[in-house]
């Protein structure tokens, strides 16, 4: 590997881009058998931590664990965003672009089997400035139909949508619950709630049934049909 790696120009490596190439060379640091020969600690002492991994990678130390082929990180987040074709400028138009994004992140967390305690919704305005805010959710969840009433309320009391249009929308699931170890407090005092829960949870179980058989657009919002913000 040696004969085939080491020759070949520094920025050909894995990891290093344009401009930690540009550095490289400007140290000397030409082809990628120049990175193996040279002296870690000095590596690390230029770039840092990822000095120390490239000089780690090129000759051949990966300290991490053997992990089966379908291993992946549990997420620590969940959500989407989109940029739309016009500015949302009334609270109609919020009120369908947060149900479409909603019902994404929601379909998502019910895939992966976690349900999220927390939300955070990213506002970006004509103006390509950004607010950020964020809530705790009453209890964990993974339907739309939470997502969005909570997401609707932070935007209301955070944002002024006479005032100033909005270019693009985030929403994110955080604090995620792995879906097998949720319990819920029901509340005697709010039995309605969960009754409306259950019908939301059978109803939107049965859309991921349906689409997973028949494709992702077989159901979609009357809303959603002919809309003017690209989805």
């Amino acid at each position: 590997f040696k004969d085939l790696l080491y020759p070949l120009p520094v920025g050909d490596m894995f990891m290093v881009g344009r401009r930690s190439a540009e550095r490289l060379r400007s140290l000397g640091f030409f082809k990628i058998g120049d990175i193996a020969t040279a002296d870690e600690v000095t590596l690390k002492r230029i770039f840092g931590e990822n000095g120390r991994v490239l000089w780690q990678n090129v000759n051949g130390f990966n300290y991490s664990p053997v992990m089966p082929f379908d291993y992946r990180e549990a997420y620590k987040s969940i959500g989407n965003g989109a940029t739309f074709k016009r500015d949302l400028v009334n609270p109609k138009d919020v009120r369908t672009c947060v149900f479409f994004l909603c019902d994404k992140v929601a379909a998502r967390l019910r895939k992966h089997n976690y349900e999220c305690s927390a939300l955070q919704v990213g506002i970006k305005d004509t103006h390509f400035q950004t607010i950020q805010r964020s809530s705790q959710l009453s209890s964990p969840t993974d339907l739309s139909y939470d997502l969005r009433n909570a997401v609707l309320s932070l935007i209301e009391a955070n944002f002024d949508i006479e005032k100033e249009p909005i270019r693009s929308l985030t929403v994110t699931g955080t604090k995620l619950l792995n879906g097998d170890e949720v319990c819920e407090q029901i509340s005697f005092l709010d039995l309605d709630y969960h009754k409306k829960r259950e019908k939301e949870e059978r109803l939107e179980h049965t859309k991921d049934d349906i689409r997973h058989k028949y494709g992702l657009d077989i159901l979609t919002r009357c809303s959603f049909i002919h809309n003017e913000f690209g989805f």
